[in-house]
């Protein structure tokens, strides 16, 4: 939509947010009583669109399209993604349809406004665009000359590094979720995360994987599967972190020789 296609924008406002509170506590109500923890609402996005039909045929293929793009996700299991530009850079947002709504007393001349409507249970914009899904792919960490020490060691213990880590940049405001595939042949792999603020987390998986096996680990969502179809949180030790603002360095182990194994991590910038 927008510059250069049959719709144009009349207004979108993706930027609308509502804060509330768990009114739990012993006062909840009472004057000068905070009632506990404060939660963004869900976003509603509202969009007024213009189709330029120029006759009721025109517009109703016009329409047309727009009911395929706000048809219900039914059972669909992942999230819409909503992309727009703001200001040279690009937003990306998950968001359901919730309403369209032609006027359409105009109809006989094809002028006819819509408004639509888009719910988003996660606030929180995404980079998006081309280049918003930012991503490494990692080798299992190796040494030579000396011992395999964590990032946070002392520099008087010698490593060479070969390969294995890697540098994640989270642009936005908020801590972000990250996306890993790791496929085979490793044996128990695991993470090292060292955030912007030297704080250290790290994770493996008790698993062997073949050759031709994977796992995709979501940490935002907090789900492990193998070969696409198995779930595998029951493998996860420690916990599955969050890819905080700034710059964070990653390190991917094997409890062996990972030799041919990758990780692909994946993330978006978030605000």
């Amino acid at each position: 939509m927008g510059p250069g296609t049959d719709f144009i924008v009349a207004y979108f406002n993706p930027w609308i947010r509502n804060a509330s509170a768990s009114y739990t506590g012993s006062n909840p109500y009472q004057d000068g009583a905070w009632s506990g923890p404060e939660f963004l609402d869900p976003a509603q996005i509202t969009l007024i669109v213009h189709p330029v039909g120029g006759s009721p045929a025109g517009w109703w293929s016009l329409h047309t399209q727009l009911l395929q793009a706000f048809r219900p996700i039914r059972t669909e299991t992942t999230e819409p993604e909503i992309h727009w530009r703001s200001g040279g850079k690009d937003f990306m947002m998950y968001a359901r349809p919730r309403a369209l709504s032609p006027e359409v007393k105009n109809l006989y001349t094809g002028d006819v406004t819509t408004s639509c409507s888009l719910e988003a249970l996660d606030p929180s914009m995404y980079s998006g665009g081309e280049n918003g899904l930012h991503s490494v792919e990692l080798s299992p960490y190796a040494t030579s000359g000396g011992l395999a020490a964590p990032l946070s060691a002392p520099l008087s213990i010698f490593t060479a590094v070969a390969e294995g880590r890697g540098t994640l940049t989270n642009a936005g405001i908020d801590a972000t979720s990250l996306m890993i595939r790791i496929d085979g042949p490793v044996v128990q792999p695991r993470f090292l995360l060292v955030g912007p603020d030297g704080a250290v987390q790290t994770f493996w998986i008790d698993i062997e994987l073949l050759a031709d096996q994977w796992l995709e680990i979501d940490t935002g969502n907090e789900s492990i599967v193998f070969n696409g179809v198995m779930p595998r949180l029951d493998a996860l030790r420690g916990a599955l972190p969050l890819l905080a603002p700034g710059e964070s360095t990653i390190e991917f182990r094997s409890a062996s020789d990972g030799g041919d194994a990758t990780a692909h991590i994946s993330w978006r910038d978030r605000w």
